[in-house]
């Protein structure tokens, strides 16, 4: 009877130890949160870092970072997002404007599973959509207004 006992006692503490390894690998498998991205994407901003903004963009939104550069004065020559991008961040004020994004804080506005909003203060919110086990920031005002702010 004991051993009976054990026996059930160690099949219980082993389908625990399962179900808690599936669980944590089943939050560990996740990619960043779109807190984490938004908070990427204000920091790669504060940088001035083209390449890593291109990353955490999908490609409509890096076309969209060529389009803006290629209508900026002298920017018709510019190909490939991360060269737009740094063209852009440049002519929108540099390090001096975008400096200020360097530490925000951001919030989360909203969340499905799909897409998501996130905003930092005095920012225009960034609309994130799910793309794989990450997120990706597909629209955002957030490069543009700093020629005004």
């Amino acid at each position: 009877m004991a051993r009976r006992a054990i026996g059930t006692l160690t099949a219980a503490l082993a389908a625990t130890a399962l179900a808690t390894t599936a669980l944590a690998a089943c939050g560990s498998s996740s990619g960043p949160t779109p807190l984490q991205v938004g908070q990427q994407w204000y920091s790669a901003t504060a940088r001035g870092d083209g390449s890593e903004l291109c990353k955490l963009s999908t490609p409509a939104r890096q076309r969209r970072f060529v389009e803006i550069a290629q209508h900026l004065p002298g920017g018709s020559g510019v190909s490939g997002c991360a060269a737009a991008v740094d063209f852009a961040l440049k002519h929108y004020g540099g390090a001096a404007r975008l400096g200020k994004f360097a530490g925000v804080h951001v919030r989360l506005v909203s969340r499905s599973s799909k897409a998501a909003e996130v905003q930092a203060a005095n920012a225009a919110p960034l609309k994130l959509v799910r793309s794989g086990s990450t997120w990706l920031v597909a629209e955002t005002a957030a490069v543009e207004p700093a020629a005004h702010g």
